[in-house]
C-alpha cells in the first residue's frame, strides 16, 4: 500500500532508525566573520546571450563565455580575511555544544548592515534565544557589533546548515554547512569514506561529499525578487570533487537556494537515501532527488574499484514553465559536469516510514488550518503574501524580548501568531496554496520537526490507523503544492503535525526568501508563559544591549 508524498513514498520497507544517544559533550567555540567582498563567477558559453552581455564584464582568463558576474556580496569566515561563499562548514559530534561568536563587519550601504544567524534543523531546546531569527528571537547584530550564540545539541544528528535571518539577505551571500555527526552511522550504514583525511574534524572549509545547491543573483536582495542568474554547487560554476576508488561514500545534499527548486541526479545511478533532515531511515534507492529550499538528504554512492576511477556527471533538473535555463559545469573526478534541465511537472520518489510509534499521534490533538493566500493593497494590487488573510510584517520589539518584559497580550505579537499550549499535538493543514503563484511554497518551522501526514498531490482522507499502519517521516521543511497544477483546481492540502514539547515563539515560513520578506510568514507562540523559565544560558543584558545599539541607527515606529 502506497501513500503518495512529495520527495518521498510511504513504503513499509524504510523504517526510519532511532539514533544512539549523547556520544560528546565537548564546548566548540567557534568564530564567524560577516563582512562584504566581490564575487567573480564565469557565465557557462550557454548563457552568454544579448541579456547577460549588458551587465557581464570581460576580463582575460580562462572563462570559456568571456563573460563573468561581478559584484559585493555578503560573505562569512572563520577569518576576518578569509571570507567565502558558501562559509565554512561547521562541524560537529552529537552531544557537543556549539558556542559561535558571530562578528558583524558589514560595510556596503546597498545592502542590509545589519544581520542574525539562523541554525537550520537546530530544534534549540530550552534555547529559543539563539535561533537567531531577527525580530522574532533578538535584534539584528548592528554593524561593528558581536554576538554570541550558544546551544547544545543534545538528540540531533544529521545535515543541518546557517544562513542569515534577516529580511533577504542570506540571498546575497549568507549561507554556510553545519554537519552533526553520529559516530555509529558509519558502521550503521556501511560507507567507508565522508571527509577524507579531514575526517570527523572542528570546522572544514573545503569538504568533498557536503554537496551545496545555491542560485546566485546578480541583483541585491534590497532591489526586490528578481530570477536567478546562475546555479552554483559548492559554490562555484565548476568546482573539482575528488573521490577514490573502491570507497563507499556518504554525500550529503543541501539547497541553500533562495528560490530555485530542483531534482538532483547521478547519471543513472540509483542514490541510497539514508537521511532526510536529521531523520535516518532504511537505505532507499531512487534516481532523482527533488529538493527545495531549505531540504537537505544524505545518500550513499559507491565509486568502484575496477578500472580508472567513474567519472561521474551529475545534473540538476529545473522546474518546467521558467523564463531561464540556467546550465552549470560541475566537475567530479576530471570531466564530468553538471547540465540543468527541465523536468517532468512531477517526480516522485518513496517516502520512508517509522518503524517506532510516532509520538504526535493520537494525543491531545489540536486542529489548525492555514491558508495560504494574498495580500491586496487598496485598489487590489498585488501587497504580498498572507496566511490567514495576514501579511507577517516584522515587529520593531522581537517577541522574545516583550516575553521577557512580561509584554505577552496577543496585541504584543505579530498579526496573525498562533497561539498555542504545551504537551500537545497541534495538526496544521494548509489550504488553497495550489492557487497562490509562485509555488510550490516549502515551509519552514523552527523549533521542531514534524510529521508529513499528506503531502504534495494526495487529497485522501487517511485515518489514524493508517499513519499507526504507515507512520508517516519527520523532517522540518515541506512544499506545499505542486510545482505544475490545473488553474481553480485543488491538488494538495498538506498535513503536518508536531508536538509542542519546546516552549518558544517559532516562525514558521515559505524558505523562498522573497516570499517571506512579502509576509508569507506566521508564528506559533508555544506555551507563552513558561518560555523563559526554559530558557538556558539566556545572556539578557546582551541581548538588551543589541536591541539598544540597533534602535540607535534604526529608530523604532512610533
Amino acid at each position: 500500500m502506497f501513500f503518495p508524498s512529495f520527495g518521498f513514498w510511504r513504503n513499509k520497507a524504510a523504517p526510519i532508525l532511532a539514533t544512539s544517544g549523547i556520544v560528546s559533550n565537548r564546548l566548540l567555540e567557534h568564530n564567524l566573520y560577516i563582512g562584504n567582498n566581490v564575487t567573480h563567477y564565469c557565465i557557462p558559453e550557454t548563457q552568454n546571450n544579448t541579456k547577460h552581455l549588458e551587465f557581464c564584464t570581460k576580463p582575460a582568463g580562462d572563462c570559456k563565455s568571456g563573460c563573468f558576474i561581478d559584484r559585493t556580496a555578503v560573505l562569512v569566515g572563520s577569518k576576518p580575511n578569509e571570507l567565502t561563499f558558501p562559509g565554512p562548514i561547521i562541524n560537529a559530534w552529537k552531544g557537543d555544544t556549539l558556542s559561535i561568536n558571530v562578528h558583524n563587519r558589514l560595510r556596503d550601504p546597498r545592502m542590509e548592515t545589519e544581520t542574525s544567524i539562523h541554525w537550520h534543523g537546530i530544534m534549540q531546546h530550552q534555547t529559543s534565544w539563539a535561533d537567531g531569527v531577527a525580530f522574532v528571537t533578538e535584534c539584528p547584530i548592528p554593524s561593528g557589533k558581536s554576538f554570541k550564540y550558544e546551544f547544545p545539541i543534545t538528540d540531533q544528528a544529521g545535515t543541518f546548515w546557517y544562513h542569515s535571518h534577516l529580511g533577504a539577505q542570506y540571498c546575497d551571500g549568507l549561507r554556510g554547512a553545519l554537519i552533526v555527526r553520529d559516530p555509529q552511522d558509519p558502521g550503521r550504514f556501511g560507507y567507508n569514506a565522508e571527509d577524507g583525511e579531514e575526517f570527523y574534524t572542528d570546522t572544514i572549509h573545503n569538504d568533498n561529499t557536503v554537496i551545496t545547491l545555491s542560485d546566485w543573483f546578480r541583483q541585491r536582495a534590497a532591489e526586490g525578487p528578481s530570477l536567478p542568474d546562475l546555479t552554483l554547487i559548492n559554490g562555484q560554476v565548476r568546482p573539482i570533487i575528488s573521490v577514490q576508488k573502491d570507497k563507499k561514500y556518504r554525500f550529503r545534499l543541501i539547497s541553500m537556494a533562495c528560490a530555485v527548486p530542483w531534482e538532483f541526479a547521478i547519471d543513472e545511478h540509483r542514490l541510497n537515501v539514508i537521511e532526510v533532515e536529521g531523520t535516518l531511515i532504511k537505505p532507499y534507492k531512487i534516481m532523482r532527488i527533488p529538493i527545495h529550499p531549505g531540504q537537505r538528504y544524505s545518500f550513499i554512492q559507491l565509486n568502484p574499484a575496477s578500472g580508472i576511477p567513474s567519472l561521474w556527471s551529475l545534473t540538476l533538473y529545473r522546474r518546467r514553465g521558467t523564463r531561464r535555463r540556467d546550465y552549470s559545469q560541475h566537475y567530479v573526478a576530471k570531466s564530468s559536469k553538471v547540465v540543468i534541465k527541465r523536468s517532468e511537472p512531477r517526480v516522485f520518489f518513496e517516502l520512508p516510514q517509522s518503524s517506532e510509534k510516532d509520538t504526535t499521534l493520537d494525543q491531545d490533538l489540536e486542529f489548525h488550518e492555514i491558508e495560504v493566500g494574498l495580500a491586496k493593497a487598496p485598489g487590489g494590487k498585488f501587497a504580498g503574501f498572507a496566511l490567514n488573510g495576514k501579511k507577517y510584517e516584522r515587529p520593531s520589539m522581537p517577541a522574545l524580548l516583550n516575553i521577557l518584559n512580561n509584554k505577552m497580550d496577543p496585541s504584543d505579537f505579530p498579526d496573525g501568531t498562533i497561539f498555542v499550549e504545551r504537551n500537545k499535538t497541534i495538526q496544521v493543514t494548509f489550504k488553497k496554496a495550489d492557487s497562490i503563484q509562485g509555488g510550490p511554497h516549502p515551509m519552514h518551522l523552527h523549533g521542531h520537526t514534524f510529521s508529513v501526514l499528506r503531502s504534495v498531490g494526495d487529497m485522501r482522507n487517511l485515518t489514524e490507523i493508517d499513519y499507526i499502519r504507515h507512520p508517516p517521516i519527520q523532517r522540518d521543511t515541506v512544499a506545499t503544492s505542486e510545482f505544475i497544477h490545473s488553474a481553480n483546481k485543488t491538488t494538495s492540502e498538506v498535513i503536518i503535525r508536531f508536538r509542542t514539547d519546546n516552549p518558544g515563539p517559532w516562525i514558521m515560513h515559505c524558505h523562498i526568501d522573497a516570499h517571506l520578506v512579502l509576509g508569507m510568514a506566521i508564528i506559533f507562540a508555544e506555551a507563552k508563559s513558561e518560555i523563559i523559565k526554559y530558557q538556558k544560558n539566556m545572556p539578557t543584558a546582551a541581548m538588551k544591549q543589541q536591541c539598544v545599539d540597533y534602535w540607535a541607527s534604526n529608530p523604532r515606529p512610533l
